[in-house]
């Protein structure tokens, strides 16, 4: 198996999954510049939606500032040769989400890439994602600017579901799971809505849910206090939430949701919950140190990924759990006069630290023992 990793540094990753060894690796922007991003050094188009891979082939999206380039780029899966290439739309003249502003603007890619047949859909951070040909890159549709001001759509997460593109409406802020002091969705104003995936038009929407995932003609939603089933035929069709819903379960804030066979998986700030697809019955649940904020179902495991930095596996097999830690490696113990006398003159111990020209480990190990410099 291969692991696709998409960076800071502007470059995608293809590793060997069983060793980490590296395959190849592809440059998304148009060089090797960086610019300081989030306190560190990152590339001038990093690479902020994640990976899509299908049928052999690999979706990458480099760049954020549309007057600098966005680029939009197929891979072929196996080596790393480009298929197609776009600019992702370029710039024009759009109504902006604040009514009556309009501005030269384009995609500003941020979030998690979503396919569909012939279409690829790119979220724009605050704002709605741009649909795009999947077969060449040409941008499909933008609706760059949402009905009206207490109708605004957009954010990190999005997905595709028969014809459907269904996404977060949001009152209170984009994104409220995110901001600083995390926001509180609003149960009536927040929530998902659908958009005809072909042409964009706003359809159902589905109040106080942020979170949702299709199995077994089922749509599972997460929000406003519960975790519900609903009969996903008839809500598409114009049914009423209410006249729809299978059942619910209490639940408290949820930041993920993902289905595996039968079983459907929630998981937040009270831990994990597995419900039982068809009744909504608790099968079993786990009470986790810090707020889960990503799922995934993998050879009979459930892995979750903690805001402390750690990654929980739940298996169904009864075994002892144990901790697993990487390896460490110590640094040379030695001291560089040239180090020491660098910190002595600048007095500098926190912030940036660039190295110009060869450096070897003892230098390296001598800044990162003695300053809380992040050194390049």
């Amino acid at each position: 198996g291969r692991l696709y990793v998409a960076s800071d540094d502007g470059r995608l990753y293809c590793l060997q999954a069983a060793s980490g060894d590296l395959l190849w690796s592809f440059q998304g922007g148009p060089s090797n510049e960086l610019v300081m991003g989030n306190e560190q050094l990152v590339s001038r188009w990093p690479m902020r939606s994640g990976v899509g891979v299908e049928n052999g082939v690999v979706y990458v999206c480099s760049g954020m500032w549309p007057n600098e380039g966005v680029y939009l780029t197929a891979l072929r899966a196996t080596d790393g040769e480009v298929v197609w290439r776009s600019d992702a739309g370029g710039i024009d003249y759009k109504a902006q989400p604040h009514p009556g502003s309009n501005a030269l603007l384009g995609v500003s890619a941020q979030g998690y890439l979503a396919g569909h047949p012939g279409q690829l859909a790119i979220p724009t951070g605050r704002n709605v994602p741009a649909i795009f040909n999947r077969d060449n890159g040409q941008l499909h549709y933008y609706r760059s600017a949402p009905d009206g001001w207490g109708n605004r759509w957009g954010g990190t997460w999005n997905m595709f579901q028969d014809g459907l593109l269904i996404g977060w409406r949001n009152y209170h802020v984009p994104d409220a799971n995110v901001v600083i002091g995390e926001g509180k969705p609003d149960p009536k104003r927040d929530g998902l809505v659908s958009f005809d995936s072909k042409t964009g038009k706003r359809g159902r929407e589905l109040a106080g849910k942020l979170r949702a995932v299709v199995a077994d003609g089922r749509m599972y939603a997460s929000g406003a206090g519960s975790v519900s089933a609903y009969d996903f035929a008839k809500w598409k069709a114009g049914t009423s939430p209410a006249q729809c819903q299978l059942w619910s379960v209490p639940r408290g804030r949820t930041y993920a949701l993902i289905a595996g066979g039968s079983t459907v998986y929630a998981a937040g700030a009270e831990g994990v919950i597995a419900l039982a697809g068809p009744s909504g019955k608790v099968l079993w649940q786990a009470p986790t140190p810090t707020q889960v904020r990503s799922l995934a179902v993998a050879d009979g495991h459930l892995l979750a990924s903690c805001t402390d930095g750690r990654v929980l596996c739940f298996s169904s097999q009864q075994t002892a759990a144990r901790t697993v830690r990487l390896a460490s490696q110590d640094l040379p113990a030695t001291t560089d006069p040239r180090v020491t006398q660098l910190l002595g003159a600048t007095k500098i111990r926190e912030g940036i630290s660039l190295v110009v020209g060869p450096a070897n480990a003892a230098q390296l190990g001598q800044l990162a023992a003695q300053t809380k410099l992040m050194t390049y």
